[in-house]
């Protein structure tokens, strides 16, 4: 008895013919991985990385600079700066 698939799926025959197509269409490199080189060369990418690493530095000086803050400024005690 032959395998019968719902009307809005594809056989797997045809998924894999269709990744095939993509793999020798020259869009992937033969490990799979999409070809494009390097991610710095896309502009929206160089964006997101640069305001991350802004981000996590002003998150980074922050634990540092606020507990030194108020020890130094403020003579908080090491019990009220780590609560």
């Amino acid at each position: 008895m032959p395998v019968r698939f719902p009307a809005h799926s594809k056989p797997p025959d045809a998924c894999l013919s269709n990744t095939l197509k993509i793999a020798h269409s020259g869009m992937v490199s033969a490990g799979g991985m999409p070809r494009g080189g390097n991610l710095l060369r896309h502009r929206d990418f160089r964006r997101l990385w640069v305001a991350h690493s802004i981000s996590e530095l002003g998150t980074r000086v922050n634990h540092i600079v606020l507990p030194l803050l108020a020890v130094t400024e403020l003579d908080a005690t090491a019990f009220q700066v780590s609560c």
